[in-house]
């Protein structure tokens, strides 16, 4: 009877977050730009004068406002750019406290025997299961057994992991971390009292100018064009607010994935997710910490905005819709479906992990000699294409060919 309260959970959870039709939420990735001849230059080391390099611009401007050359120059900076920020000694003090903080914690659960990675013998295990057919009985009952542990009941245990953060902090652990403590602060109470005197470290360690700052202050007061970074290549691209608004209203004119809404439905979705979790808890579906977890008080609206294609056109180029969901009413749900199903994911198969993955599978293809066409496909609005039921549908697929399940007497 609980495994079917569960089953019946996370479809409810699972039509739930796909009701937001725009949370997708995007994470990206930057690269950091590494100083290669700083040791050299700290080093004591005499380096020769090199030609300057020519970098290309990073700059795509379709926009009707020209650019000036030291705004050019600011721009290109690139968005992985962090300006010398100004010494605020409040955020060091709250960075020392957390830091501290965290000295504290590992000593006090010091003695905690419990093992958070996975060994080496059980990712060749899982390894060699998943390269067989996902679909075979025997192999499903193996990869069960890494699934969900030794234990049949677990396999739809929501036990995710996942609770709000905690703000205990032990006191009076050991005297080697109260002293290290002691001696930073009185470190950097000392370096604190040389800086009012002495401002050489801000003055040589710059590399933001008064006219950087200016020119970013005046783009960012300029109404008539949006700054975006480029979908693909890391280029930045300026554009008309007029053409971005325009591009942005012809993809929410698609009544096939998105429908006009009269008031905002937050209220009303918030007040069922709550009645759908006190249920779950009630039924020992989730736990304590996971229900305090998806109750978040205030919600805010998921951000909608679009990345330009310009490798498709550099002219007017199609914007990618992405949506913000961060701090949205499903941003916790999502995060339980992921940690619960993700762990049947490796098992499908049209699973595949990366890009090398896949390169390794076309190595294995052999083409015979003959007449053939190489064609590729170009999927729009992959996402929201999908059908919302048969999404659920293939959860339910997949729960259902788990044998731990079908031993349950599940239905």
């Amino acid at each position: 009877m609980a495994l079917r309260y569960r089953r019946g959970y996370i479809r409810l959870l699972c039509l739930l977050v796909l009701r937001d039709d725009f949370f997708r939420e995007r994470y990206t990735t930057r690269r950091n730009i590494r100083w290669g001849g700083y040791n050299k230059r700290h080093s004591g080391e005499k380096t020769r004068p090199t030609a300057p390099i020519e970098t290309q611009s990073l700059i795509h401007n379709i926009s009707g406002r020209p650019l000036t050359p030291t705004e050019e120059g600011t721009l290109n900076k690139g968005l992985s750019f962090i300006p010398t920020p100004h010494i605020e000694w409040h955020q060091y003090d709250v960075s020392l406290y957390k830091f501290f903080r965290q000295l504290k914690l590992r000593a006090f659960f010091s003695t905690d025997q419990h093992n958070f990675g996975t060994t080496a013998e059980s990712t060749d295990n899982i390894i060699q299961i998943t390269q067989g057919d996902p679909h075979d009985e025997g192999n499903m009952e193996a990869v069960g057994h890494y699934v969900s542990g030794s234990d049949p009941c677990t396999v739809l245990s929501l036990d995710t992991g996942l609770k709000p953060k905690s703000t205990f902090t032990p006191h009076n652990i050991n005297t080697s971390i109260d002293l290290f403590t002691n001696l930073v602060k009185k470190d950097m109470y000392k370096l604190r009292r040389k800086h009012q005197y002495t401002h050489s470290y801000h003055r040589k360690s710059i590399n933001f100018t008064k006219q950087d700052w200016l020119n970013i202050n005046n783009l960012k007061k300029d109404a008539s064009i949006i700054i975006k970074p480029a979908d693909k290549g890391g280029a930045l691209v300026i554009m008309d607010r007029t053409y971005y608004i325009k591009e942005i209203e012809s993809q929410l004119m698609d009544n096939t994935n998105y429908l006009p809404i009269s008031q905002d439905p937050t209220h009303n979705l918030k007040r069922t997710l709550d009645k759908l979790n006190q249920w779950a808890l009630s039924k020992n579906i989730i736990s304590d910490g996971e229900y305090k977890y998806m109750n978040l008080k205030y919600p805010r609206i998921p951000v909608f905005y679009t990345l330009p294609k310009i490798h498709k056109n550099p002219l007017f180029p199609p914007g990618r819709p992405i949506v913000s969901g961060t701090g949205s009413i499903f941003q916790h749900p999502a995060e339980i479906l992921d940690k619960f199903l993700i762990k049947y994911v490796p098992l499908q198969k049209s699973y595949l992990k990366d890009t090398t993955t896949f390169l390794t599978l076309l190595a294995d293809i052999h083409i015979p000699p003959g007449d053939f066409w190489l064609v590729t496909m170009d999927v729009q609005s992959l996402y929201t294409s999908i059908d919302h039921n048969r999404g659920i549908e293939a959860v339910d697929w997949t729960l259902d060919r788990d044998p731990r399940l079908t031993q349950q007497g599940e239905t």
